[in-house]
């Protein structure tokens, strides 16, 4: 027998049995103060990531409802954009519309030993194109501008 088994034996069982309901209490009491310890971890840390994904759903919902504004504003602005491209497509077309009606102006094409000569019913002969316009002298030009200042009296001549 050990020493302590032979101390348990010497004791009176009246005794014994109050030790061992002592040493029984103090355990379950340790037990169950262990488990609300643990449980209050628990509990904690539970709180924690609730609080967590709270804020993070608070979060995203902030972001959600500026997605949404911004949503709405860009299809305002897509709104306008496509009634801008409706009205220029407009433009454009009437236009085009305005441009096929104008009657084209012949061209005339450069003189060279293959081409023929362009029609042009509505031009004078080409001799006579520089009819009136006289040529008396070569002298140097006549003043055309007077130079005046705010007085009314002449600065300068331009020629």
């Amino acid at each position: 027998m050990t020493t302590r088994e032979h101390v348990w034996d010497s004791l009176p069982k009246v005794e014994q049995k109050a030790i061992w309901d002592k040493t029984e209490r103090n355990f379950w009491v340790n037990l169950r103060s262990k488990k609300d310890a643990k449980n209050k971890k628990i509990k904690k840390d539970f709180q924690l990531l609730i609080n967590e994904v709270q804020l993070k759903l608070s979060n995203l919902t902030g972001q959600q409802s500026q997605l949404k504004e911004l949503q709405s504003q860009l299809v305002r602005e897509l709104t306008k954009v496509k009634a801008e491209l409706a009205r220029t497509t407009n433009k454009y077309k009437e236009k085009a519309n305005q441009l096929k009606h104008i009657k084209p102006i012949p061209r005339i094409e450069p003189i060279n030993g293959t081409a023929t000569g362009a029609d042009r019913p509505d031009e004078v002969d080409d001799k006579d194109r520089m009819e009136g316009i006289e040529h008396h002298n070569n002298e140097a030009a006549e003043t055309l501008v007077d130079v005046i200042d705010a007085n009314g009296n002449v600065i300068g001549s331009v020629e």
